[in-house]
């Protein structure tokens, strides 16, 4: 009779989950949201434990039920993502590469099934690092955003920069830092007004919370700067950007538009 112990198998299970969900949010670029993963993976782990139950109705195991218990965790993990069919896809591929990793719970122990799993997550990340950064090369260094606002258009040339980490916090989706300079034709003059004073980002925020467009304070960090605010603006249309918002840098940061 094979012996199984609910406490290591949940655990390994849990870790299992988390890192096949981390590597198919790696493989996606897409941010990393670790509370949700988590949560998406304890329920992996649970209805595993479920499976494993000696007197548990055949149908639980069966394979409609398993697709459907894999697109809820996807669900959990990448819910509201946009390329959400894309990341079930990969979620499901990868789940189907490491199948074998929680039948080896009887003969092999938990730390050969950890360590196994997390090697095959640190190749995948470096493969796809590696990938990314011929992308990076490969790509045109600069990128030439049309923006429309309030019926004002202009063009900005901005640096194709990798580094760029600044990101929509509801969304995740990039978001340009432009110079103000490039952009300060879209506003009106009273706007420019707040905008060219001296003011912090918060206080021009508060200072522009009645006057379209809408604001918002984006925090960030960068070399030399553990944490900051900028202001950044919604566009009505930007096209070759993932964000409608873009954030607005009161100082030239390089000398084209801004960076992306």
């Amino acid at each position: 009779m094979q012996v199984i112990y609910i406490d290591s198998f949940f655990i390994i299970n849990l870790m299992v989950n988390y890192l096949l969900i981390a590597a198919t949010a790696k493989l996606s670029a897409i941010r990393v949201r670790r509370m949700r993963f988590l949560l998406a993976a304890a329920t992996g782990a649970a209805y595993a434990v479920v499976t494993a139950l000696p007197h548990a109705p055949e149908f639980i195991g069966s394979m409609p039920v398993r697709i459907a218990f894999g697109v809820l965790l996807a669900l959990i993990a990448f819910g509201g993502e946009r390329n959400f069919g894309r990341l079930t896809i990969i979620l499901f591929a990868l789940s189907a590469c490491f199948a074998g990793a929680s039948l080896l719970v009887g003969s092999v122990s938990f730390k050969s099934v950890l360590l196994t799993v997390a090697a095959a997550y640190a190749v995948i990340t470096c493969v796809f690092r590696f990938t990314d950064s011929r992308k990076a090369r490969a790509s045109p260094r600069t990128v030439t955003l049309k923006i429309s606002l309030n019926g004002s258009q202009c063009a900005v040339t901005v640096l194709n920069d990798s580094g760029n980490g600044l990101r929509d916090p509801k969304d995740g989706t990039i978001m340009p830092i432009l110079n103000y300079g490039a952009v300060k034709s879209l506003f009106s003059a009273n706007t420019r007004r707040i905008l060219e004073s001296v003011l912090s980002p918060a206080e021009k925020f508060y200072a522009l919370a009645a006057a379209p467009p809408r604001f918002r304070l984006i925090p960030y960090n960068a070399v030399g700067v553990s944490g900051g605010l900028l202001l950044a603006a919604k566009a009505d249309g930007i096209s070759g950007a993932e964000s409608l918002w873009f954030a607005i840098s009161p100082n030239e940061i390089n000398a084209y538009g801004g960076i992306i």
